[in-house]
């Protein structure tokens, strides 16, 4: 078996066991009728992230931002206190 096939069973096997996840888990809170309340079902949630978009976006970008703020200063961080302590005689 190739390389390439063994990467693509193993994507399909992922993506497989994703699908059958969340199908026993809508099939599970269908068949149970355990409250909205308690456990959700996928597709409920879908629906709402899908409804909800416009209103969450705008955080979603702030957050993305932020976070690549944060990533930023902690590399040019990490390289100016690289270059200090590669500069010095004591290292």
């Amino acid at each position: 078996m190739s390389a390439v096939s063994a990467q693509m069973r193993q994507r399909l096997l992922s993506a497989i066991t994703l699908i059958a996840f969340f199908t026993l888990w809508e099939f599970a809170c269908f068949a149970t009728g355990v409250s909205d309340l308690i456990l959700p079902r996928p597709s409920q949630i879908a629906r709402v992230l899908f409804d909800k978009m416009p209103l969450l976006w705008p955080h979603t970008v702030q957050t993305l931002y932020t976070t690549l703020a944060g990533f930023a200063m902690g590399v040019l961080a990490g390289i100016f206190i690289g270059v200090v302590i590669g500069s010095s005689r004591l290292a």
